[in-house]
């Protein structure tokens, strides 16, 4: 009010008796109710929030958009010392590894600690035997997918065009979902042929002579770090 006072010191009295200013305050006084969001702009703005809590900067996507077990993948991975991959990277290899796993029947969290153990969680690995790759895979491993592929047996027949395209090129041994899928599915032929024994199908997932013992002791070791609890004896 003393301000009205200053500005209207020179004008007529007559001037200040209808209350103009007085009139705009109401005004004013109500013009925080108008900007006030409606109940559905509060919600979509609350969920921006909650988004943008559970993202990391540069994401992809967002881990409450990702099954519960893809989520305890990619926090896996995230967690895992000196892991090669990305936080895009993880987030793809997170949810294949769990959607090729159920596919074939294999254990998510070995399958992971496999991964781990041959790659540390970098698609570009490459071995100096010329496996490529997350699960480090092997012309031979390849073929032996894309043959039992070709044979008709499921699901592999269902997946044969994913295993005949990382065949063709070893540059397409770095494509992750390709990868993971012909990891997985190898995986599950090594299972059947040990039948369900874990240490055995490390043992023919590596093939590689003298590693029949250390190999599987490197998995278990990933699978402690990667989970907390020793791996299971068996894989299904």
């Amino acid at each position: 009010m003393g301000n009205v006072r200053r500005t209207s010191s020179s004008a007529p009295s007559q001037s200040i008796r209808p209350q103009a200013r007085p009139a705009a305050r109401p005004a004013q006084a109500n013009a925080p109710a108008a900007r006030t969001p409606a109940p559905a702009a509060r919600d979509n703005n609350q969920a921006r929030a909650r988004a943008s809590a559970t993202m990391e900067p540069n994401s992809v996507s967002m881990p409450d958009r990702m099954s519960p077990e893809a989520t305890e993948v990619y926090n896996a991975i995230k967690a895992y010392p000196n892991s090669g991959a990305t936080d895009a990277q993880a987030r793809e290899m997170a949810q294949e590894i769990v959607a090729a796993s159920k596919e074939f029947g294999v254990d998510y969290k070995i399958m992971t600690a496999i991964i781990a153990q041959e790659s540390k969680f970098d698609p570009d690995a490459r071995s100096s035997t010329g496996a490529g790759g997350l699960g480090q895979l092997t012309g031979v491993a390849i073929d032996e997918t894309r043959r039992v592929a070709g044979e008709g047996r499921s699901p592999f027949k269902d997946h044969k065009a994913t295993f005949d395209r990382i065949d063709r090129s070893r540059a397409n041994r770095n494509n992750i979902k390709d990868n993971v899928w012909t990891s997985v599915a190898y995986t599950r032929l090594m299972q059947d042929r040990a039948k369900g024994a874990t240490k055995g199908m490390l043992q023919r997932y590596n093939g590689e002579p003298g590693r029949r013992e250390s190999y599987p002791r490197g998995v278990g070791s990933n699978y402690q770090t990667l989970w907390g609890t020793a791996m299971p004896t068996r894989a299904r």
